[in-house]
């Protein structure tokens, strides 16, 4: 056990923000609002933590407010298609495989204020901080959130492409593990997630054809390029995780710019 843990620190504790500073700081920035507490450093990362997370969650309900548009709903419209419902079915045989399909497929369900819906989101805040003409028919245009039917099909057919990186991210790459006697849940989830997110993919394309903007679509196939090419940079493991890997010297830094 580290000594970090054991000694405690002396923290300023001021609205829910925690710092660590001397007791003469303290006095000079924050005068009597502050007070001063010991805690110990696993304290302070558990509370770090849970402040970050609910800091997260505040500014993603205050960005949804904005667009006036929850966006955990956006992708509803196609999660709750036949043919997920049929993939939903197959899920049930991988319980207790412990395939990397089944925590993709429950943070697509109870996903809450997480990552996967931020790009949806940054879509929709991004069209209406950019604004509309105002020769747009008000049949194109949604009132209420200030932004265009076609920048909201955008939106989800971002989140699309999103879901669908991940769900092929859950690949498991059998060469590394699989011998004689191993079930074939593994192999079978492998199958599951490549045309899963082979189709989320399929439905993207054809969302985005439909928006008849060729400029776009050369944008959203560059994007969908690069979230595969960044899959095979860097040094990985046997599963292509990627691994940690020392920085460049500063003579090849120089070169490479």
């Amino acid at each position: 056990m580290s000594l970090s843990r054991l000694i405690p620190s002396r923290c300023v504790v001021r609205c829910d923000l925690v710092k660590v500073c001397s007791s003469n700081v303290v006095a000079k920035l924050w005068g009597p609002c502050a007070r001063e507490v010991t805690t110990s450093s696993t304290q302070l990362a558990s509370i770090a933590q849970h402040n970050s997370k609910t800091d997260w969650n505040r500014a993603v309900s205050e960005a949804e407010k904005i667009v006036g548009y929850p966006t955990s709903f956006l992708s509803l419209r196609w999660i709750l298609s036949d043919e997920i419902a049929n993939v939903a079915l197959h899920l049930r045989k991988l319980v207790g495989s412990n395939h990397p399909l089944l925590k993709t497929a429950k943070n697509l369900i109870y996903n809450g204020k997480n990552n996967m819906q931020a790009w949806g989101l940054i879509v929709l805040l991004v069209s209406k901080a950019a604004g509309h003409s105002a020769e747009i028919p008000d049949m194109e245009q949604d009132k209420a959130a200030g932004v265009l039917h076609s920048q909201r099909a955008l939106a989800e057919v971002t989140e699309m492409i999103r879901t669908s990186h991940l769900v092929h991210k859950g690949l498991v790459n059998m060469n590394a593990r699989r011998t004689a006697d191993e079930p074939d849940d593994m192999m079978f989830g492998n199958k599951i997630a490549l045309l899963s997110g082979d189709y989320l993919l399929a439905n993207s394309c054809t969302e985005l054809a439909n928006l008849r903007n060729q400029e776009l679509v050369e944008l959203m196939s560059s994007a969908v390029r690069d979230l595969a090419e960044a899959e095979f940079l860097g040094e990985r493991d046997e599963q292509n995780n990627p691994l940690p890997s020392r920085p460049l010297a500063k003579e090849d830094r120089e070169e490479a710019s």
